[in-house]
């Protein structure tokens, strides 16, 4: 009944604001998955999601008939553990205090890694912590999935390895451990070596370019043009451009492309590493202000920019990329006020900005994760403690790499987050599972 129910909001919610949240980089996709070319702009993988998508429904909106499928796979697991665990199973339906907050639902509709990427996150936990059958075939996959679809997501490794050594793994685990590394490593390989072929260093340089600027500036201001550090910038970027335009260093990226590169492609020398680290470690302060401005930005606006995205992307049909895609079948939006109005909604658009933050940010998710790792510390439940750091340490790789203003490499981050902190909450209610902690 939980399941249907919430299938049920999903496809109201989906009706209102047809047909998604896709944006740029979603709909530069589109037309070459429809002939079964696996694009590497967002991941070989996603890619691959995208064609069994046209598979199954010749249309963007199979890739969504898909992507519920496993959210309601994920959830129905998820749902059948609570059951499992709780003495009152009507506490059960309190799971959906956590999946119909306006995030969740709307990144249940945007088409991309991060938006699939908490479900696996959770997915995780719960086959580790909650199940004691432990399934060793939902360990291993969303191991590897949450390790492989995002760069930063190889913190994982360590975080799994680390809780494998903490419960003393047997020859049957480290045997786990070792697929999930080698799967890992085979995909991370693949997706580089690919991603790399057809648009260099773009990656590596949208993570640094940002930071990059403003230390740069600081160096020409101390030590001049004749910078050593700058010259050895040089080689990869015309630091020039990079210092005399306005905007950020990502402004610059876009407004500026041609002028910037050396390459006709981005193409980092090894000596251009160099320098950007020995410039962090010179001027600290400098790159860890820039990094918090990033990120209390991000905080401020939330999901207001992927729902500003969406609505730009779906403003004019003759507008790039959406002027390629428009002739798939029923793929247009079919009342645009309505779908404004949803969107802002669901985006707490117009509520006051401190409201929307402490709502729709990460006060919440970090708050419930902090109070867990304190809980599992004081509990010394030391593999959970691990897990938890892991969410954390996720979420400071994301802020020292980020290329700009975007919530949504924050989203798995606000999506474990809420769902932990509701799990809490059904535990605390539940008071014979809060006396036994054990399975019923």
């Amino acid at each position: 009944m939980i399941l249907i129910t919430y299938s049920f909001i999903n496809i109201i919610v989906f009706r209102l604001i047809y047909p998604g949240n896709w944006c740029g980089d979603e709909l530069w996709m589109l037309p070459n998955v429809t002939g079964y070319y696996i694009v590497s702009a967002q991941h070989w993988l996603t890619a691959c999601f995208y064609i069994a998508s046209f598979m199954l429904f010749p249309s963007p909106i199979g890739v969504y008939i898909l992507f519920q499928a496993v959210i309601l796979y994920i959830l129905m697991y998820v749902l059948r553990i609570f059951s499992d665990r709780l003495n009152n199973k009507k506490y059960v339906w309190g799971i959906l205090l956590s999946l119909c907050t306006g995030n969740v639902l709307l990144y249940n509709f945007y088409p991309l890694r991060c938006s699939i990427y908490g479900w696996f996150l959770i997915l995780l936990f719960v086959s580790v912590f909650m199940d004691e059958e432990r399934a060793v075939y939902k360990i291993i996959t969303s191991s590897v999935l949450i390790c492989s679809l995002r760069s930063e997501g190889m913190i994982w490794l360590f975080v799994i390895g680390g809780i494998m050594l903490i419960r003393k793994s047997k020859i049957n685990q480290i045997r786990i451990m070792a697929i999930i590394v080698a799967l890992s490593g085979i995909i991370i390989k693949y997706q580089n070596r690919s991603f790399s072929g057809a648009y260099g260093d773009y990656n590596l340089m949208t993570a640094v370019l940002d930071p990059m600027k403003e230390l740069a500036q600081k160096e020409y201001h101390m030590a001049g043009r004749e910078s050593e550090l700058l010259e050895d910038m040089d080689d990869t970027i015309d630091v020039d451009v990079l210092l005399h335009n306005s905007g950020s260093g990502m402004g610059v990226f876009f407004a500026h492309y041609e002028e910037l590169f050396r390459n006709d492609k981005p193409a980092i020398a090894p000596d251009f590493i160099k320098a950007y680290l020995r410039l962090i470690v010179k001027y600290p302060l400098v790159f860890l202000n820039e990094r918090k401005t990033t990120f209390i930005h991000t905080m401020k606006q939330t999901s207001l920019i992927l729902c500003n995205n969406t609505q730009s992307a779906f403003a004019d049909d003759e507008k790039e990329p959406y002027v390629y895609v428009k002739h798939f079948n029923g793929f247009h939006v079919k009342n645009s006020n309505l779908r404004t109005n949803i969107l802002d909604c669901l985006s707490l658009k117009n509520c006051n900005p401190f409201v929307r933050q402490i709502c729709t940010g990460l006060f919440l998710p970090a708050c419930f994760v902090w109070i867990g790792i304190c809980s599992m510390g004081k509990k010394r439940k030391w593999d959970e403690l691990i897990f938890l750091i892991g969410i954390w340490l996720y979420a400071a790789v994301v802020i020292l790499t980020m290329p700009g203003m975007e919530f949504m490499y924050f989203y798995p981050v606000y999506l474990f987050g809420m769902f932990y902190g509701n799990w809490m909450l059904l535990r605390h209610l539940d008071k014979k599972y809060l006396c036994t902690g054990e399975k019923k």
